[in-house]
């Protein structure tokens, strides 16, 4: 039976509107709707009722015990397939005030009046108001929650009464505006969802960060690069945090991309006030169902005000540590000054020194007094009571006078790991602390000691000369204890056992030997141990001051040291292929590794980003002084890493050239250290830089596989100056020229002119690494110099007066053509050596 078309159109509206109806039932209660927990200890994890859905099915409000927390009273919207709490409504310092209240049921009521209420029920029949939203008498009708994850009270026009996106918590989520007047409150720490330490407000002027003690001090500020600029609002835009004016405009942006990749703009983002007190952006990965981390504000490490707690010292990539006589706490995060700070104490104050340290408020909120010297400062914080310490600005005159920044609060300072001034660490700490006590006992030995040094002085000295190698060993320790961030440290007896008594040795030089050994979590290591006493112990401090202050994916990692009497080791991670001298030239035999193209590229350009580091890098120029296979170690990864600093040397930044005597392996050292005046730039390293890269692209040793006479660098650099066809091919390993031909022709060019015999011709490590990425064009470098016509009899006179006989010649890494290049800095003397001052090492480590 057909129907008339009228009644068909009024059945299809009819079905149209109940499923409308159906939808907006679960995204949106009327009033007068009651939820209801029973509970009588309020000690049960699943009393929780699921309150509304959005439309889309994204957000889920939720009432009772929330994700990640511990009490029944608590209202919140949270991402239903991630279960992650966007937005909740319990936020008192003390939480558990409510929780034993001895009620019988929780309720969240929307009343008539249009208030939205959460209430307990008292043993006593009475109800015990904890949250509500003041909105009573505004005429709401009904709550719904939207697609946005925003809950809103709406009134009979559909008109917005109240909304939670105008009351934040610790996120904001993609279409969320933060409004001038409100702010984020970091969640504490304890699991109750209470206030934390820290909250982001957004101020007429900036968005600022303080961390709210007892008196806020703000850390982090966004500020209009237009000072006259009105902030309207601070809201999430293309993976960063930014602020805008009442029309729309962007008047500024922060944040450091974490993740690669595009981001997608219709992805579901959220911008947290974390528990460390950093902001972080979120994006929600529908593929994956998981948070993928996309931007934090502040990347800089030790820059948070809590990282380490009150008087914590935090060290860049060390952890925290604290002040001299200062105490660290085991259950709690912070240090404890040696004695309770007492105002105007007879006792006086005293402080303690933190060299080359940085404070989170230093250019935001502490007081600075300039113009004054260090005993002014010292006198303006000890005449305040509220004073803990200052930070003072050392100058370049001893006696000029600086800047003194009072802080009233010492929370976590941040020290350099190079103990060394820059722009980040440009002041010193003194952290004040109560005077030491004198006691009428103290008074009395004070007299007393004088006297009873004068009687035994005798005796005193014939002790002193007893305990001369006592002393050196406490001179050491604490050379040792002035070095900021020392590795981990080893007893004797821990490093015997790794090693199985130094049963596996891996190979040595003429500092000592390496062993492979094992600790106890599972980590293989290497373990040098140094022998000989000056040499060992010179090699020691040597590689301590650098490699174990430094780190680089390139430089071989320092795990540790032992230093027990006459005991001292160094252990080093574990480089499964050893050095690159036994890839290439294995002594006992063995057909050396038949290396690619791409792992020699990656070798090469490894220890070139290595050298780069250590000249540009790092706080202080490192000349390594000893670049050479055996020096370089291979991980199982192909990864090329520097080792054996045993003779390497520091130079400032602001010095050109470092005297020194000579150091290295002849056939790797630079013509300028046989010079005689000894003194040497980075350029040194480059130049045995050159000579490894040869020997890496050839698979020839700078001594051996050409003429007895020739020196494979000079042979090279003839070769490529002659412009014979085929001259070129005839240097370089023929599986490289079949694999990549273009690029083995560009390294070979970068060899050769590291190679060149004026220092100030050879390209800095830094453009190297530019060289051999193909982003610099390399051209072949110029032709040898020529060295002056001598007689046969005049040369072979000079080389006699070197002490190099023919035996020598033979055996020696110095061959007869790098003797005639070299003969040119030399002083024809008969007393004159080459190896006479020359320091050498051919360690695996």
């Amino acid at each position: 039976m057909a129907f008339p078309c009228w009644i068909q159109i009024c059945l299809f509206f009819s079905l149209l509107s109940y499923a409308v109806f159906c939808e907006a039932a679960n995204s949106s209660a009327p009033v007068n709707s009651s939820f209801v927990i029973s509970s009588s200890d309020y000690d049960s994890q699943t009393d929780l009722k699921d309150i509304l859905t959005s439309p889309n099915s994204t957000f889920l409000l939720k009432f009772g015990n929330l994700p990640g927390q511990s009490n029944p009273h608590s209202l919140g919207i949270i991402h239903t397939t991630s279960n992650v709490l966007i937005w909740y409504t319990y936020r008192d310092n003390n939480p558990g005030r409510y929780d034993n209240l001895g009620g019988t049921s929780t309720s969240l009521r929307l009343q008539e009046d249009g208030d939205l209420v959460v209430s307990v029920e008292l043993p006593d029949g009475t109800d015990l108001t904890i949250w509500h939203t003041s909105t009573s008498r505004s005429g709401v009708r009904r709550m719904e929650l939207r697609d946005d994850g925003n809950l809103v009270l709406l009134n009979s026009s559909n008109g917005v009464v109240w909304q939670s996106f105008d009351n934040p918590t610790d996120t904001l989520i993609s279409t969320q505006k933060l409004s001038v007047g409100k702010t984020l409150l970091a969640n504490a720490r304890n699991g109750f969802p209470s206030v934390g330490k820290t909250l982001l407000t957004m101020e007429p002027h900036r968005l600022v960060c303080y961390v709210n003690y007892v008196n806020s001090e703000p850390y982090w500020e966004l500020i209009p690069a237009d000072n006259n600029s009105e902030i309207a609002y601070a809201a999430i835009a293309n993976d960063t945090i930014s602020i805008f004016d009442k029309n729309g405009n962007k008047l500024a942006s922060r944040g450091s991309a974490i993740s690669g990749g595009g981001s997608d703009p219709l992805a579901l983002q959220r911008f947290l006030l974390d528990l460390d007190g950093n902001m972080r952006l979120y994006q929600y990965d529908n593929s994956s169902a998981q948070w993928i981390l996309r931007m934090q504000v502040i990347v800089e490490a030790c820059a948070l005000p809590d990282d380490c707690g009150s008087y914590g010292l935090c060290i860049p990539g060390q952890g925290c540590a604290c002040p001299p006589s200062f105490k660290q706490l085991v259950t709690l995060n912070g240090c404890v000054p040696p004695r309770k700070l007492v105002c105007n104490s007879r006792h006086g104050n005293d402080f303690v020194k933190v060299t080359a340290a940085s404070y989170f408020a230093t250019e935001l909120s502490l007081q600075t007094i300039h113009n004054l010297s260090l005993d002014d400062c010292k006198s303006v914080c000890t005449s305040n009571c509220s004073c803990l310490g200052f930070f003072y600005e050392m100058m370049a005159d001893s006696n000029a006078k600086g800047s003194c920044l009072i802080s009233n609060q010492m929370r976590t300072m941040s020290a350099s790991v190079y103990g060394n001034y820059t722009e980040v660490y440009m002041y010193d700490a003194y952290v004040r602390v109560q005077g030491t006590p004198r006691s009428p006992l103290a008074i009395i030995l004070g007299v007393c000691i004088p006297v009873a040094v004068i009687v035994f002085s005798i005796a005193l000295w014939a002790f002193v000369r007893y305990k001369v190698k006592a002393a050196h060993s406490e001179e050491e320790e604490f050379l040792l204890g002035a070095l900021p961030g020392l590795p981990p440290r080893y007893s004797y007896r821990e490093l015997k056992h790794a090693t199985q008594r130094f049963a596996h040795r891996m190979g040595g030089g003429s500092f000592g030997s390496v062993y492979e050994g094992e600790l106890t979590d599972g980590s293989k290591i290497a373990v040098k141990r140094l022998e000989g006493l000056m040499q060992g112990k010179k090699q020691f401090h040597a590689e301590i001051a650098t490699i174990g202050t430094v780190r680089h994916l390139n430089l071989v990692r320092l795990r540790g040291f032992c230093l027990e009497k006459d005991h001292r080791l160094l252990v080093y991670e574990h480089m499964a292929r050893g050095s690159l001298d036994g890839i290439l030239f294995p002594k006992d035999g063995r057909q050396g590794e038949s290396l690619t193209w791409a792992e020699r590229f990656t070798i090469a350009l490894g220890i070139a980003r290595g050298l780069a580091y250590l000249h540009e890098g790092s706080p202080e120029c490192i000349i390594h002084c000893d670049i050479k296979p055996e020096n370089i170690l291979v991980d199982d990864e192909g990864i090329a890493k520097l080792s054996d600093f045993g003779l390497a040397k520091l130079m400032d930044r602001h010095v050109d050239v470092v005297e020194t005597i000579v150091r290295g392996t002849r056939g790797y050292m630079a013509p300028e250290w046989l010079r005689g005046i000894g003194q040497i730039t980075a350029k040194a390293d480059v130049y045995s830089y050159g000579v490894t890269l040869l020997e890496l692209l050839s698979g020839r040793r700078n001594y051996e596989g050409v003429s007895q006479w020739e020196y494979l660098p000079e042979w090279a650099l003839n070769n490529v100056s002659s412009g014979e066809k085929g001259k070129v091919e005839e240097i370089l390993d023929r599986s490289i020229l079949e694999e990549n031909e273009p690029a083995a022709r560009r390294a070979l060019m970068v060899a050769l002119w590291c190679l060149q015999e004026d220092p100030t011709m050879r390209p800095s490590m830094s453009r190297v690494v530019r060289m051999l990425e193909g982003d610099i064009e390399t051209s072949p470098p110029p032709p040898p110099l020529v060295p002056p016509p001598i007689g046969e009899s005049s040369m072979s006179s000079h080389i006699s007066h070197m002490a190099f006989d023919n035996q020598r010649i033979t055996q020696s890494e110095v061959t007869i053509p790098f003797l005639r290049k070299a003969k040119r800095f030399l002083s024809p003397s008969p007393n004159t050596s080459v190896s006479s001052s020359v320091e050498v090492t051919s360690s695996v480590y």
